[in-house]
């Protein structure tokens, strides 16, 4: 993005996180995790033209986000990510 003159303005917020599943027994730990994306203050903005380029329409501007992840020696990492088609928050 540096590259292309494009930079990130606000916030990728969230809210409503939640461990939906936990497995710590097995040889790698894995769990999954849900949450409310919130897109209300992020921008990206081009400083070659000096414009805010808008998210597409067809994307929310709130959405439900599935996380998998797992316990690797460095810590937790994600694995997986899905956003949660037509399911907002």
């Amino acid at each position: 993005m540096r590259q292309s003159g494009i930079v990130i303005w606000g916030e990728l917020g969230h809210s409503g996180t939640e461990v939906t599943m936990l497995g710590l027994t097995p040889k790698t730990p894995k769990a999954t995790v849900t949450t409310c994306v919130d897109l209300c203050t992020y921008e990206r903005y081009d400083t070659r033209t000096k414009k805010v380029i808008p998210l597409p329409s067809s994307q929310p501007v709130r959405y439900l986000m599935t996380v998998h992840t797992e316990r690797w020696p460095t810590g937790w990492m994600v694995t997986d990510l899905q956003q949660e088609a037509g399911r907002t928050c």
